[in-house]
C-alpha cells in the first residue's frame, strides 16, 4: 500500500489531520521521485529553459520568500502540464548588501571601518556561514509549500565557477 493511500480521511473523522496529510504527500513525491518523473517523462527536443533568479539566503523564510517561490512555480508548472520538459535549478545569492547588513547587525558594526578593524578575510567567512546557514531552512519551506526545484543541480552566487562565468559574459560582450 503506498503512502498516498493513506491519505483518505475515514468517514468516523470530522476534521482532517493536514499535516499527517502533508507529511505523506511530501513522502510519496520523494519516495517516487515524481519531479525527476515529471522531467523525464517529456521530450528534450520540447525543452523550456526558466532561469529561477537565486534567492537571498540572508534571513530565515518569510512571507516575500514565499510569495517569490509562489510566481517562480506557476510558469515552470505550466509549462510541465503543457507538455514542456523543464529543469528546475536552484540558485543561491549568497552576496550583496541584504547578507553583508545581517552579519553587520549580529557584530553591531555600524560602518565600514568596523569591517577594516575586524578584518575583510574574517567578514567574508561570516558572510559565506551566514548564507549557508538559512539555505537548509528555506529548502525546507519550499518542500512544504509543494514547489519543485532539483536542489542537487543548483548553483550559487559565491562559487568561483558561477562567478567566473558572470566575468566571462561581461568579456565577451565587450
Amino acid at each position: 500500500m503506498s503512502s498516498v493511500e493513506n491519505i483518505k480521511i475515514s468517514k468516523k473523522e470530522n476534521t482532517p489531520n493536514f499535516p499527517k496529510s502533508e507529511e505523506l504527500i511530501l513522502a510519496y513525491w520523494k519516495e517516487n521521485n515524481v519531479l525527476q518523473k515529471s522531467i523525464d517523462q517529456r521530450s528534450v527536443e520540447n525543452s523550456f529553459t526558466f532561469y529561477d533568479g537565486p534567492i537571498t539566503s540572508n534571513n530565515r523564510p518569510h512571507y516575500g520568500h514565499a510569495l517569490t517561490m509562489v510566481i517562480k512555480d506557476i510558469i515552470p508548472r505550466y509549462k510541465t502540464m503543457k507538455g514542456f520538459r523543464v529543469e528546475r535549478s536552484l540558485g543561491w545569492d549568497c552576496q550583496g548588501i541584504p547578507v553583508e547588513y545581517e552579519v553587520e547587525k549580529s557584530l553591531g558594526f555600524e560602518q565600514k571601518e568596523d569591517i577594516e578593524k575586524f578584518g575583510v578575510e574574517k567578514f567574508n567567512q561570516l558572510c559565506r556561514e551566514s548564507v549557508l546557514k538559512y539555505q537548509q531552512e528555506i529548502l525546507s519551506t519550499t518542500e512544504r509549500m509543494g514547489r519543485w526545484v532539483n536542489s542537487k543541480e543548483e548553483y550559487a552566487t559565491m562559487d568561483a565557477t558561477y562567478i567566473e562565468s558572470i566575468w566571462w559574459s561581461l568579456d565577451i560582450t565587450w
